[in-house]
């Protein structure tokens, strides 16, 4: 699995990925290579192409500090802060993508393995739909603003709205981490519905040793979603902290700069405008993506209690499990 074997899934359990997988692959930024039904850890093509991305990001930041007009040397300070942080979480995406790219491998597989052990029909197609209306939701809003400030605010030019449109790709790891967390918590919740629906007061061989290979596959799949749960910790725990970080950063910079506007610049009543309905789209995206991982990481620990009660409740019944 992690070199250069090949390894096969189900390619509609594929296309819960693909969204981000699309995204990722434009910007030459894989976690992973998919061909098929067939999936490999990246390459040194990829390594190739995502260092280049990355050097051509940093060339970008330079060019558009350079050529946007700013009112001030103060307005140029902060935006100077402010897109250093979107090309920081660029890089740093870049960089964690290649560095995990064997473990991302293999939580893609692990979760597949649970997908089949607590398989539900409906859940593939669920998945699949919460994917792609997240990433539709993610770039809409991201649309919506640089449409609305290319149109309403003189300062604004393309290439300073394609760069700050680079922002969406932290949110989209974050976006595709919630994913996989409620992917888990679904399976999590057949799982308990099947721990709690064994009967263990019969003494019956022959339904003794067929509870006894339930328990083996519901032990296994208990056991593969600790895993996934480890491998999203440690692939994902930088990425969701300088998220939060940032963006508490950004919040706090654009309300400033909207301050001192409102104090100074009465006369750019048209730009200060523009400049609280951007802030206000900004905030709305963030706080959704933000708000998306906080519920789905609440929904997957109630449902980790929840297990837990009921395997002390079956423990109490007198049965190994």
């Amino acid at each position: 699995m992690q070199n250069r074997r090949q390894n096969y899934i189900n390619k509609e359990f594929l296309s819960i990925f693909s969204p981000f997988y699309f995204i990722n692959s434009i910007l030459c930024m894989r976690k992973y290579n998919i061909s098929g039904n067939n999936v490999q850890i990246v390459t040194i093509k990829n390594i190739v192409g995502t260092i280049f991305v990355t050097c051509a990001m940093i060339g970008y930041y330079y060019a558009t500090m350079k050529f946007t007009i700013f009112k001030s040397i103060e307005y140029i300070s902060i935006y100077n802060v402010i897109y250093f942080e979107y090309l920081f979480n660029f890089v740093s995406v870049c960089i964690f993508n290649l560095c995990y790219s064997t473990k991302n491998v293999r939580l893609v597989f692990i979760l597949y393995d649970i997908n089949r052990s607590l398989y539900k029909s409906s859940d593939t197609k669920k998945f699949k739909k919460v994917s792609c209306i997240s990433t539709a939701f993610l770039f809409f809003s991201c649309f919506a603003l640089t449409v609305f400030k290319l149109f309403y605010d003189p300062y604004w030019t393309l290439m300073r709205a394609l760069y700050v449109s680079s922002s969406i790709l932290l949110d989209l790891e974050l976006v595709h981490i919630s994913i996989v967390i409620y992917m888990l918590t679904s399976k999590m919740k057949v799982w308990n519905k099947n721990t709690k629906s064994i009967d263990l007061g019969h003494n019956n061989d022959e339904i003794e040793i067929d509870k006894v290979s339930v328990l083996e596959e519901l032990e296994r799949a208990i056991i593969s979603m600790n895993d996934a749960w480890n491998i999203i910790v440690k692939t994902s725990g930088f990425n969701i902290l300088i998220h939060f970080i940032t963006t508490f950063i950004q919040v706090l910079v654009y309300v400033g700069v909207l301050i001192i506007w409102s104090h100074a610049e009465f006369e750019d009543f048209d730009v200060a405008i523009s400049h609280v309905f951007g802030v206000l789209l900004w905030v709305t995206k963030v706080f959704a993506v933000e708000l998306g991982l906080c519920l789905a990481c609440e929904a997957f620990y109630k449902e980790l209690l929840r297990a837990q009660v009921i395997v002390v409740f079956k423990v109490s019944q007198d049965c190994k499990f």
